[in-house]
């Protein structure tokens, strides 16, 4: 019996979601999810469940989803990847957000020189002319 599991009012990532002889049946619209979004959390929850995945056109997957244990409830399943779809979807922002500052941390940290402060480099580490080592509640304020 083909019975609506989520409504899209409710889980905006899926389009139609239905259990079609004990199976969850839903479509994702990649164009409110990315396809890379989507394949991470299916990796992610691959461990309890077995997901195909077929496309039905450019911007809409169909996943037919069968949880590995048969007592799951397919309405938590349903629910628990429309969770991890959100959440790979927030991670790809921060990771695209943060990209930048992430290179600059990278390079610096494999790079024999300071590439921030190059003239830092040829003082002696037990000099502290920049006043790093003072807590900043016992600096004089500064006026800007």
């Amino acid at each position: 019996m083909d019975e609506p599991i989520i409504t899209t009012d409710h889980a905006a990532e899926f389009t139609d979601t239905r259990v079609v002889n004990g199976v969850l049946e839903l479509k994702v619209d990649l164009q409110v999810i990315s396809e890379r979004a989507l394949l991470a959390a299916i990796h992610r929850l691959s461990g309890r469940m077995d997901v195909s995945i077929h496309a039905e056109n450019k911007t809409v997957r169909k996943l037919t989803v069968r949880p590995r244990n048969k007592m799951s409830n397919l309405q938590e399943v349903a629910w628990e990847l429309n969770t991890a779809f959100i959440d790979e979807s927030l991670r790809q922002i921060i990771r695209a957000e943060t990209a930048p500052i992430r290179a600059v941390l990278i390079a610096q940290a494999f790079s024999k020189t300071n590439l921030l402060h190059p003239e830092l480099d040829a003082e002696d580490p037990g000099e502290d002319r920049l006043n790093i080592s003072t807590p900043d509640r016992l600096k004089p304020e500064q006026v800007p």
